[in-house]
């Protein structure tokens, strides 16, 4: 628990709630599309016939991973503003598992010789991962 004079400002904090509006935006968009990937790899891999293997599967997968831990940032930080917390805006898992996820995602990218995408999402994974470890931004 933190003192009154731990609570960030009027200012920081719709600062924070617009870009947890964002962030929550960009997440239950992305979740959208993902899951439709998901459902229909998923019910076509069933078959018999299926054009898809268990790859496919865990890379739709790490897709909704992605999806799901930005709408929780972007809840994170709504709730985070409306409290005027200036401190733990976002919990830790939430980042770490974004982090690994896209980090992952770009190893199936490498794989499939996309190499500036796979170096864009393991960069950024990467970059979530430390920026909560070092700076424990939840």
């Amino acid at each position: 628990m933190h003192s009154d004079l731990d609570r960030s400002s009027a200012g920081r904090s719709i600062l924070i709630f617009i870009i947890g509006t964002l962030v929550l935006a960009a997440g239950a968009w992305g979740i959208m599309p993902t899951w439709k990937m998901f459902n229909i790899i998923f019910s076509e891999f069933r078959t018999h016939d299926s054009p898809y293997n268990y790859a496919t599967i865990i890379y739709s997968i790490l897709w909704l991973v992605v999806a799901f831990c930005t709408l929780l940032a972007g809840v994170s930080l709504i709730i985070s503003a409306l409290r005027r917390r200036q401190y733990d805006l976002i919990p830790g898992p939430t980042l770490y598992f974004l982090g690994l996820s896209l980090a992952v995602i770009g190893g199936f990218l490498l794989i499939s010789g996309l190499g500036w995408q796979a170096i864009i999402a393991i960069v950024t994974g990467l970059f979530l991962i430390y920026w909560e470890w070092a700076y424990h931004v939840s």
